[in-house]
């Protein structure tokens, strides 16, 4: 689970997202400082912002079926990556089976 201390500000620089639930993916998209979502209806604007809940909604310890993600953010002048997948469940006889995998990685900017 990823923990953030509250007062200090983490500022998102890089998002990869696949929804396989719903066949939706985000190769890669970068934020600068100041990023708008600007776009036709229908092209994605909404399911980028979704993508964002989801993954805080995870960092708070929830599961969603059938996710993967890479996330690359920082906090003050430290670097972090944050990649993850949900494989989607499979059900047998009742049974549901469930793989998680995440990576936590820093690197100081020098």
């Amino acid at each position: 689970m990823l923990v953030l201390m509250k007062g200090l500000d983490m500022r998102i620089s890089k998002l990869k997202y696949f929804d396989q639930s719903r066949h939706w993916n985000l190769n890669v998209m970068t934020f600068k400082k100041l990023t708008l979502l600007v776009g036709a209806s229908g092209v994605g604007k909404t399911q980028i912002l979704k993508s964002l809940l989801n993954l805080r909604n995870i960092s708070k310890g929830s599961s969603i079926n059938g996710l993967k993600w890479e996330i690359e953010f920082f906090i003050l002048d430290d670097m972090y990556i944050w990649q993850g997948e949900f494989e989607r469940i499979q059900q047998e006889s009742n049974i549901i089976v469930m793989d998680f995998l995440i990576f936590l990685k820093t690197k100081m900017m020098m």
